[in-house]
């Protein structure tokens, strides 16, 4: 036995550069086992991840993978679908890491 079948799936979020205002970029990764570094996530794929079957029902989002902490939610620069931040620290039916302070 390996002891990874325990392991769940989680959320990262990385630092990865600044916006041409000056805004902190922040791309999501999906970490799917300990060694993993991390595949990067959609704007349009998120809600699946976060909301599970519920998620998949809304077909809202874009093919861009950087997103901007504002206020209560990270929003996508491309499109500007929002992340509400209090779902993603809820970690429903995935658990996110290191989403960064509302501001």
């Amino acid at each position: 036995m390996s002891g990874h079948e325990d392991f769940e799936p989680y959320l990262r979020l990385t630092k990865n550069g600044m916006t041409a205002g000056r805004e902190q970029v922040y791309n999501f990764l999906k970490v799917d086992g300990p060694r993993t570094p991390g595949a990067q996530v959609k704007c349009k794929d998120l809600n699946k991840l976060i909301f599970g079957d519920a998620g998949r029902r809304e077909n809202v989002g874009c093919s861009n993978i950087q997103f901007v902490s504002r206020g209560g939610n990270m929003q996508c620069v491309q499109c500007g679908h929002e992340q509400d931040k209090f779902y993603l620290r809820a970690g429903s039916y995935i658990e996110t890491h290191e989403v960064p302070p509302d501001t």
